[in-house]
């Protein structure tokens, strides 16, 4: 989109030896495309001609391996504003080690994998709540890997806690299957809800994965399938507290970075400038605290 610059703030790198990316399993074959190493190269790749040239890696393993991985990486590439890493949030060093990752300018926040944990209220918990409590008191931020199972675990944790900076990712990954089903509307009244009564943020990334894959047939089909979500989310959040991302690689396994960056690109046209620019790149600074460097 012409004047318009982007920051994609929601993307992986990946190394499998490891062996601590429990949910990529290589014997799915729904996630064999993705079940290989990805590095900064295809990263670069992929952007191709979009523009694109600056980006902020989430965490995808929960170990502080993952971390100490991404940060390695951001470390050697000045495109890389930094990273969302991993915490255990019930172990009993984990001041020292918030502590530790906040005085590295490179480490924006946290991300614990929720949607993976099966006990939705597990955020709840005793020591999962006196974490969060630590956290707000650095400079990191929280991001949410939710589904609309945690709406309400999630407002209650963002009143409980009003000085901890939120983001939800991937939008809580709404129902686009059917837009009137009860699914549908746990989710839209839970953002209405988190939006209404919080300062939290929202991601608009990773949608195209929650697709049929009739819904990914082509560029304007998406955009027909998620322009509703989106004019809702716009209308809960406003454009200040929107934030986009490609949540690639996992984006592959819907559609290629340039069919998703397409269909932003006409998301946002009907939006003023301003607009179009502060969920491409602005909040995202704003939020995770960056600074434009001239």
């Amino acid at each position: 989109m012409h004047n318009t610059a982007w920051l994609d703030a929601h993307c992986h790198l990946w190394t499998l030896r490891r062996g601590d990316y429990d949910w990529l399993d290589i014997a799915n074959p729904e996630l064999a495309p993705i079940a290989r190493d990805f590095e900064w190269s295809d990263l670069n790749a992929a952007y191709g001609s979009s523009g694109i040239t600056q980006s902020i890696l989430v965490q995808a393993a929960a170990s502080n391996e993952e971390t100490d991985y991404l940060l390695s990486i951001a470390q050697k590439r000045p495109s890389i504003l930094g990273v969302v890493g991993w915490a255990d949030l019930e172990s009993p060093k984990l001041a020292e080690h918030l502590s530790k990752l906040a005085s590295n300018p490179l480490c924006l926040g946290i991300r614990p994998m929720l949607q993976d944990i099966p006990d939705t209220h597990w955020i709840l918990g005793k020591n999962q709540q006196a974490a969060l409590s630590a956290l707000s008191q650095t400079s990191l931020r929280l991001d949410a890997l939710i589904t609309p199972r945690h709406l309400e675990v999630l407002l209650k944790t963002c009143i409980a806690h009003p000085q901890l900076s939120v983001i939800i990712n991937h939008a809580a990954k709404p129902d686009f299957h059917n837009l009137k089903s009860p699914q549908y509307q746990q989710w839209s009244e839970g953002m209405e809800a988190l939006a209404k009564e919080t300062a939290v943020m929202c991601k608009v990334s990773g949608l195209l994965t929650e697709m049929s894959p009739e819904q990914t047939d082509s560029p304007q089909k998406a955009l027909a399938a998620l322009k509703p979500v989106f004019e809702q989310l716009l209308n809960c959040f406003g454009p200040k507290r929107l934030v986009w991302g490609s949540d690639w690689p996992v984006l592959t396994l819907a559609a290629d970075f340039n069919f998703w960056f397409e269909v932003s690109c006409q998301l946002l046209e009907p939006l003023s400038k301003a607009e179009r620019q502060d969920i491409a790149r602005g909040n995202a600074m704003r939020f995770y605290g960056l600074k434009e460097i001239m």
